[in-house]
């Protein structure tokens, strides 16, 4: 390092950290980054300390479902050191079992514009350490790809996605044999990513050209398709007019092709949004994200201009599902996740009550930020209910027992899952069963919004709100811990005018990262709460507000108008009183 001075000396001007400069110095000694040395060199040499302090100042970690961050150069970014060191580490991990190699893996990725050379890479990896290696040609969802593990019996799946982040990040994600992301795994695999000294791989092209590495046979794509399909609960309900964006991702090849066998014909999609494109040029500030109410602008205008009931669009792996739907009046509503989650919740139970299909075994997840009417649904339909389980569907996923009790799961963030034909959120089978709803509605002259309406005169008025607020930068990244601790070290007795009731740490040791969470309860039933944990995938503190109101069963819908502005204000409220800057 005596050639670059510059880089002691911001390590003194405190410019770089001291993880940051350890970092560093082992991306420019060891032999397994000399792809990058030029590279980082030149970026000593031109004094981008702030680039290199972000790049360098950790070790990218696993986050709720995966790895995933910027594309670039440094340890705290996605590249094809640490795809390959994860890629590396998992073939590792796998081989302790005898069977492991000849089960071999599955690869697939998304429409990312790094996506397909990642997968590739990650194929030759795996062929490198002797494992039979399937990947899908073209990409695929998440949700199928998790399905292909157990129909294909393999060894493990691997995603290449950053899911709904911006065109500047991808990711990896790891399903384990059961189709499932494995949370204790995970932090395995980080910890033997971080041993490896050597990335096997070989020549793609001459592992694909002799056979080593094979394609993925469409019939995964039928077999997943019919599976979708067989989740229906009323297939004579298919009068609905459907739109229909992929929001440039993969939802081509699920949604879409589930509707249509499903045996949906009125079908209209959003043709600026077809295309496959990594940078998401249509969407508002090109963020893929189906949580956020921009994101629907082209496929509410579709159903504005073809009189559509229902718009549904899904994030680049197709495992989150959006809704806008039209109302009496026919304006169209933007759904939030906890919103879908009840109305699939409802409908869900009542179509498998109504066959007589509920029984002392049936139960229902959900995470713990997630709507409270599901756990009034889940009472009142007399069934079980896992409400407490931390952020993450892979928790959701992981209640699914051999009993065939599991009967539905939602996250507030728009995953939703019926039946166990996959371990993962989906969106196609949340799509379909949200469309025959659709469908049996408007055969009563009734509207998705009625029937919200509906649950919230029965249950009461719940409203949930989540805030991002962005903490991106190593410092920035310092900051938000620091406000964590704060809240731990010093707890808030009261939150924008509301007397803090209970305070839950949620955090495990054995679980830093998905239960580094705070909630504080400002009633005596704890249906009015607030929650802060820091993203596990993104440089944001997420804020979650919940707040429930007992309504009389005859108020108004312009009553009931009323009650969501106060609850929004509520919400608005208590999410500044805690008083958060980036």
């Amino acid at each position: 390092m005596k050639n670059f001075p510059p880089l002691e000396t911001a390590l003194r001007q405190k410019k770089i950290s001291a993880e940051a400069y350890k970092n560093i110095l082992l991306w420019l000694s060891d032999k397994k980054y000399k792809d990058f040395q030029e590279e980082l060199k030149d970026f000593i040499q031109s004094g981008r300390w702030e680039k290199l302090n972000d790049s360098f100042f950790q070790i990218l970690p696993f986050g709720t479902s995966g790895r995933r961050g910027k594309v670039g150069i440094g340890s705290n970014r996605i590249n094809k050191i640490t795809i390959g060191e994860v890629s590396q580490a998992l073939a590792d991990y796998l081989s302790r079992k005898p069977t492991a190699k000849q089960n071999g893996v599955v690869i697939s990725f998304d429409t990312r514009l790094t996506s397909k050379v990642f997968a590739d890479y990650v194929a030759s990896i795996f062929c490198a350490n002797g494992f039979n290696v399937c990947l899908f040609e073209n990409f695929r969802s998440a949700p199928e790809l998790s399905f292909s593990v157990r129909n294909l019996n393999a060894e493990a799946g691997i995603l290449i996605s950053a899911s709904h982040n911006p065109p500047s990040d991808n990711g990896i994600k790891i399903y384990f044999k059961d189709g499932a992301l494995m949370p204790k795994e995970g932090f395995k695999i980080i910890e033997l990513a971080k041993k490896v000294k050597k990335i096997l791989k070989t020549d793609f092209l001459q592992a694909k050209e002799s056979k080593k590495i094979k394609f993925v046979s469409e019939k995964i794509d039928d077999a997943y398709i019919s599976k979708v399909a067989q989740e229906s609960l009323a297939p004579k309900a298919r009068s609905v007019k459907i739109v229909f964006s992929p929001l440039h991702g993969t939802g081509i090849t699920n949604v879409l092709p589930v509707l249509q066998k499903a045996g949906f014909k009125n079908i209209f999609l959003v043709e600026e949004q077809i295309e496959a494109n990594g940078n998401f040029p249509t969407i508002k500030n090109n963020i893929p994200n189906p949580e956020l109410k921009e994101t629907a602008e082209l496929t509410t205008k579709k159903c504005e201009s073809v009189e559509a009931d229902l718009g549904l669009f899904t994030d680049p792996d197709a495992d989150r599902l959006g809704v806008v739907c039209r109302d009496k009046n026919g304006k169209y509503v933007f759904l939030n996740g906890n919103q879908i989650a009840s109305l699939l919740g409802f409908y869900v139970l009542t179509e498998l009550k109504n066959r007589r299909k509920l029984n002392k075994n049936s139960f229902i997840s959900k995470t713990f930020v997630t709507t409270h009417l599901l756990t009034d649904l889940a009472k009142d339909f007399n069934i079980k209910i896992n409400d407490d389980l931390f952020v993450g569907f892979k928790y959701i996923v992981h209640t699914i027992d051999e009993n065939g009790g599991f009967i539905f799961g939602a996250e507030d963030t728009n995953g939703f899952l019926k039946g166990t034909y996959t371990r993962d959120k989906d969106a196609a089978v949340a799509g379909l069963l949200l469309a025959e709803f659709c469908s049996i509605l408007k055969n009563k002259n009734k509207t998705l919004i009625d029937q919200l309406n509906e649950l919230y005169k029965k249950y009461g008025f719940y409203w949930e709100t989540i805030k991002k607020i962005p903490f991106e930068g190593a410092q920035n990244f310092i900051k938000m811990e620091k406000i964590m601790k704060s809240f731990r070290k010093n707890p808030l007795k009261e939150i924008g005018g509301e007397k803090v009731l209970k305070i839950k740490d949620w955090f495990d040791k054995n679980n830093p990262l998905d239960s580094n969470v705070v909630t504080f309860y400002l009633s005596v039933d704890k249906l009015n709460s607030i929650t802060i944990r820091p993203s596990g995938t993104e440089p944001f503190l997420r804020i979650y507000s919940q707040t429930h109101t007992k309504l009389s069963p005859s108020i108004s819908d312009e009553e009931l108008e009323k009650e969501k502005i106060k609850a929004e204000q509520w919400s608005q409220k208590i999410i500044k009183g805690l008083k958060i800057e980036s």
